[in-house]
Formats: structure tokens, C-alpha cells, sequence
């Protein structure tokens, strides 16, 4: 096979993984809440499935969790790194009296007449705009997220680069980054799905994209045709038995194992 059409055909398995690891994620988050999630969040429950069951759903539920958040993060981070690469090309020159006494991550900074935000900023994180782009990609590549967030923050974006849907993403790969409990993985990772930076699906210069993709899932609608939706937008009209359909192996293993007690 040439060598074109082996990365190709890789690249279509590692698709097809993610969007079954994203529908594994979604039908057993609904699974799990109808069992043990629910207690998680201080409802009352009464225990529907044997305690080995539950705790069966529960592990399994753990290891999907933890396998998207490090695809998640590895994703965004490159994402991320990859937006700030334009900074100095996509960012006005604002020069003049400008004071800020906003506290960030390089502590409290002052503007004075005739030095810009930007050159201030470059000064602070030794940054020269005249490094040629393997200089720029290794320094940015080590620059701590925090910094990154800050640059993002700053009010000197052009509109289709940087700016506030950046810093946002930035801000939430970092709590992902050192979340520890379940709850603030889920809630993370879901959040970030319905992320959009300037012109897109905040992952879709990513693996994620095959998320973003109509071709992706089809539904029948109530005329009775089938119709392609994207699976970012399936998961919020799809019962747990339409999740399933598109879920791994195991997981559809489980889900009809214990059909009648989580559909209840």
C-alpha cells in the first residue's frame, strides 16, 4: 500500500476511535448518573442494579473519562500553542498612554507614552518578533500556559485571531490540566466540546474535527428520511439508546446487559 494511503487509512481508524470514545463518554455519562452519578451530586437514588454492577459501570465509566481527557488536553494544548503562534502578525501596535492596574499572570503592569502593550509584553517574556518560525514554535512551545492565557486576554487581537474565545480555552485547559475529582473532568470536557474560537469548533484543526463533520451520524427525522448531523450537535437531541448505537463495543455490552434497569 502506498504511503499515502496508509497514513490516510490510519488516520480514518484514529477517527473512527475518537467518535466512538465521544459517544462512550455521553451514553455512559447517562448510564452512570442513572446509577451512581446521581448520589455524586447529592440526589436521593434508590440502588437499581446490583452493587457489583454499579460498580462495573463505574470503572468503566472512569477509564473512558480519563482517555478522552488526555486526548482532550493533548488536542486543545496543541490548538492553543498553535493560535499563539500569531501573536506579533495578527495584533495591533497600540502605542500612547495606556495604564492598566489589571493584576495578571506577569503582576501589575503600567503602559507609559510611546511604549505599546505588545512591546511591553515581548519585554516581560524576552520575546523577539524577528525570530524566524522554528525559533518562534520552540519558545512557544515552552511558554507556560498561564502566560499564553494572558497574551490571549489582552485587548490587541485582530478579529479573526487571538482575543477572549482563546483565553477562555486557554483558562479551561488548565483546569482541566489539574482537575482531580470526576465530576470536574465531565463538567471540563463537555465544556470545551461547545467551545468555538473565531471561525470554528475550537478543536477542529485537530483529531477532534471528525466531531465537527456532518458525515459523521445520520437520523431519521419524523418524515420518515434519514438525514447527516454533525456529532457535536447529535448529543443534545439523541436518547441513551441513539448514543449507544454509535458507542463502542463494550459499552453497547453494558447498556444491553442492564437495558432494562437504566431505561427504567
Amino acid at each position: 500500500m502506498p504511503r499515502y494511503y496508509r497514513h490516510r487509512f490510519k488516520s480514518q481508524l484514529r477517527s473512527e476511535a475518537l467518535l466512538r470514545l465521544f459517544f462512550d463518554f455521553y451514553a455512559l455519562n447517562e448510564i452512570w448518573f442513572r446509577t451512581l452519578g446521581a448520589a455524586e451530586y447529592g440526589y436521593p437514588v434508590t440502588r437499581i442494579l446490583p452493587f457489583a454492577k454499579e460498580q462495573a459501570i463505574n470503572q468503566t465509566f472512569k477509564n473512558k473519562v480519563e482517555a478522552l481527557k488526555n486526548q482532550v488536553i493533548h488536542a486543545l494544548e496543541q490548538s492553543v500553542r498553535g493560535e499563539i503562534m500569531h501573536w506579533g502578525c495578527e495584533t495591533h501596535d497600540e502605542r500612547g498612554g495606556v495604564r492598566s492596574n489589571k493584576q495578571s499572570f506577569w503582576g501589575d503592569y503600567e503602559v507609559v507614552p510611546g511604549t505599546s502593550i505588545f512591546d511591553k509584553m515581548n519585554a516581560r517574556i524576552g520575546y523577539d518578533n524577528n525570530w524566524g518560525y522554528s525559533q518562534r514554535k520552540e519558545f512557544f512551545s515552552k511558554l507556560p500556559l498561564e502566560a499564553i492565557h494572558s497574551m490571549y486576554a489582552l485587548k490587541i487581537w485582530y478579529r479573526h485571531y487571538g482575543g477572549k474565545r482563546w483565553a477562555e480555552a486557554t483558562r479551561l485547559l488548565i483546569q482541566l490540566k489539574d482537575s482531580k475529582t470526576l465530576k470536574d473532568d465531565i463538567y471540563l470536557i463537555d465544556r470545551i466540546f461547545d467551545l468555538q474560537h473565531n471561525t470554528g469548533f475550537i478543536l477542529n484543526k485537530t483529531v477532534f474535527a471528525t466531531l465537527d463533520s456532518r458525515e459523521r451520524v445520520n437520523r431519521k427525522h419524523k418524515n420518515g428520511r434519514w438525514y447527516y448531523v454533525k456529532p457535536l450537535n447529535y448529543r443534545f437531541t439523541a436518547s441513551l439508546h441513539d448514543l449507544v448505537r454509535y458507542a463502542s463495543s463494550d459499552v453497547r455490552g453494558l447498556y444491553t446487559a442492564n437495558l432494562r434497569m437504566v431505561t427504567a
